[in-house]
Order: structure tokens, then C-alpha cells, then sequence
């Protein structure tokens, strides 16, 4: 299959030569026909001048030849030839136009060679017929030329998108004009490339968050698996061990099918069922998890009260494991909460109360 350069250079090459064949033949005929209307125009100015001379010096018919040129001329009354030119009636092998004037008691008949006139046409035809393969060479070639100057710019962008990878999805594609059709075929383009960079930072940070969330119980299981080989320990001590484990095992398939849960809602494959989550529960949980990092710096978590908000379950889990596998840094209480934050510094994970001890709306929590 051609490339669409070349394709375009036949199409514009084809079209192109029609086009001059047309224009060949049309001038070919114009000028056939004008040559012999002129030749009609010829011989029936001989024909008038033969009836001049007829009828004012019949004798003086003979000379016409010599003076007027007119070589091929017969005068008749009725059966009777009155005069005829040496070689009349014309023969040979060129045609001659001929053509009759009739009067009531005679008529004259006047011929001319087309020799001159075919001579014209014949050397007009090989001009036309050797200029259609020449036009039709420079029409492929300037073809040629014109389609790859209309495609440089789809060149320029299959360039520019073949160095596009992830890593550099911030790319975009020049527009040199915005309103032909290239320039909406880049505007696309373009388009199509901000979705994928937004899809790609969005994997990106889901996998960064999952990275962190699945830190959280591998380390406390390995913290409590370390502490358990430290020392020695009784039986009981060991099935508690191994319980505490079990238990992480137990959270950490919980946040497998979370990170499930919240990719299917990501992709819209689910419905997001809102319902009454109590803050002081989702906190605790999340100290929970954090406990092991956080006895290794002694740091507590005292939550307290009941504060429910109108969140959906997915959303609110995905917030409380957001940070958690960050280092866990005491930031500090203010006068009238009840509970101080493992969480990172600076984030706004889940909501605090206020000093009265009023917990703020749903605009506070943390995405």
C-alpha cells in the first residue's frame, strides 16, 4: 500500500493530466475549426472574384491564376464549361475544399488545398501530444512536492509523539495553526495526552499510597516477630505472638480489599454507599495500627467521645491509612481535644474538635 504522500502525488498527477488532455483536445479542435473557416473564407473570396471576372472580362479568366493565385477554378453555363484551370478537376493526395457558387444561368466551383491547413494541425498535434507526458511529469513531481509541504506537519508530530513515553507524558504536540485540520488533529492529540498523564499521576499516586499503607502492618509484624526472636519466651507467650501477627495478617488482607474497594470506585465500576462512620472509631483504628511504630517513641493516643459524620466507608477508610506508613510524629494537642494524631504533621487526615469540644462539618475531613 502507497503512502499517502504518494497517493496524493498520483491523485493530483492524475486528475492533473486529465485535466490537460481536456484542455488539449479543446484547443486542438479551436484551432482546427478556425483554420478551416478561414480556408471557407479563402475559397469563397476566389469565388467572388472568378463571377467579377465572369462577368465583367470573361476572356480575362486565364490570368486569374497568375495574378490572384487562385489556381483550382471551373465556370459552366449549364453543361458547357466556359473556362476550367489546367488540372481541374484537383487531384492528388491531399483533399481540397471546394466549394460551388450557383447562379440562374451559370455557376463556378473554386477548390483550395488543405495542405497548408492539415501541415498546421498535424504540427499542433505533436506539440500537444509531447507536451501531455511532459505536464504529467511535472505534475508528479510538483505533486510530490506540494503533498510532502501539506504532510510536514504530520511528519513533525509523528516525530514529536514517538519521543513521548510514561516519563515524559508532559509533552504536547506543536499547533502551528490552530483552525485546519492538522492543527484539530494536534489539539486532540494533545487532548488524549492530558488524559493519560492524569491517568498515570493518578496510578502513580495509588501505588505510592498503597506503597505506604502496606508498610504500616509488614513493619509491626516484622517490629513484633523481631521482639518475640529477641527473647524467650513461653508457650502462651508465643501463641500470643503469633496471634498478634495473625491479627496483622487479618488487617493487611482488610486493606488488600480496600485498595480494591477504592480502585473499583475509581474506575466507576461501583456505587458509593454513604453511611454513619464514628470518627472516634475510625481514629482508634488507626492508632491501632500505628501502635507498634508508636511504642517505639512513646507516643500514645487517648481518643475520646463519640462524634459520627455522614461519609462513605470506602472514602473514610482510604483517608484513615492515608500517611500511614509515614514516620509517626507527635503533633501536638490543643486546649479542648480529646485525642492527639499519629499521623503526619501537616496533613489534614481526619478532623480534630474544637476547643468547645464541637467537631466541624463534613468540610473538614481530610480526603
Amino acid at each position: 500500500m502507497p503512502s499517502v504522500r504518494w497517493r496524493l502525488t498520483l491523485w493530483h498527477a492524475g486528475v492533473l493530466t486529465l485535466v490537460i488532455c481536456a484542455f488539449a483536445a479543446g484547443i486542438f479542435g479551436f484551432v482546427r475549426a478556425r483554420l478551416y473557416a478561414a480556408l471557407d473564407r479563402q475559397v469563397e473570396a476566389d469565388l467572388a472574384t472568378v463571377e467579377t471576372v465572369y462577368r465583367e472580362e470573361t476572356g480575362d479568366l486565364g490570368e486569374l491564376a497568375h495574378r490572384m493565385g487562385i489556381a483550382h477554378f471551373a465556370v459552366m453555363e449549364g453543361s458547357t464549361i466556359v473556362y476550367r484551370t489546367p488540372g481541374w478537376p484537383p487531384s492528388g493526395p491531399t483533399p481540397h475544399r471546394v466549394r460551388v457558387l450557383r447562379e440562374s444561368s451559370h455557376h463556378i466551383v473554386a477548390a483550395r488545398d488543405e495542405a497548408t491547413v492539415r501541415q498546421t494541425l498535424w504540427t499542433l498535434g505533436i506539440i500537444l501530444v509531447a507536451g501531455v507526458p511532459c505536464a504529467a511529469g511535472l505534475a508528479i513531481w510538483g505533486g510530490y512536492f506540494l503533498a510532502g509541504r501539506m504532510l510536514a506537519p504530520v511528519a513533525t508530530m509523528a516525530e514529536t509523539a514517538r519521543t513521548i513515553t510514561a516519563e515524559s507524558l508532559s509533552a504536547r504536540l506543536h499547533v502551528e495553526n490552530e483552525r485546519d485540520e492538522f492543527g484539530r488533529l494536534a489539539h486532540v492529540f494533545n487532548d488524549t495526552l492530558a488524559r493519560l498523564e492524569a491517568a498515570f499521576e493518578e496510578l502513580r499516586r495509588f501505588t505510592a499510597d498503597a506503597s505506604h499503607e502496606l508498610r504500616t502492618p509488614l513493619a509491626a509484624m516484622r517490629s513484633v516477630g523481631e521482639v518475640a526472636l529477641q527473647r524467650s519466651l513461653s508457650g502462651p507467650a508465643y501463641r500470643e505472638v503469633i496471634g498478634s501477627m495473625l491479627e496483622e495478617v487479618s488487617r493487611l488482607t482488610h486493606l488488600v480489599e480496600s485498595l480494591l474497594t477504592l480502585t473499583r470506585g475509581d474506575s466507576g465500576r461501583i456505587q458509593p454507599n454513604f453511611e454513619m462512620v464514628s470518627l472516634n472509631s475510625l481514629v482508634g483504628s488507626v492508632a491501632d495500627n500505628l501502635k507498634v511504630l508508636a511504642e517505639e517513641r512513646d507516643q500514645v493516643h487517648a481518643p475520646g467521645g463519640h462524634h459520627p459524620a455522614g461519609r462513605e466507608s470506602a472514602t473514610l477508610r482510604r483517608g484513615r491509612h492515608r500517611g500511614s506508613g509515614q514516620r509517626p510524629r507527635h503533633c501536638g494537642s490543643t486546649s479542648g481535644s480529646n485525642f492527639r494524631a499519629l499521623l503526619p504533621c501537616g496533613r489534614r487526615e481526619v478532623a480534630r474538635p474544637g476547643r468547645s469540644g464541637a467537631w466541624p462539618g463534613d468540610g473538614a475531613l481530610g480526603r
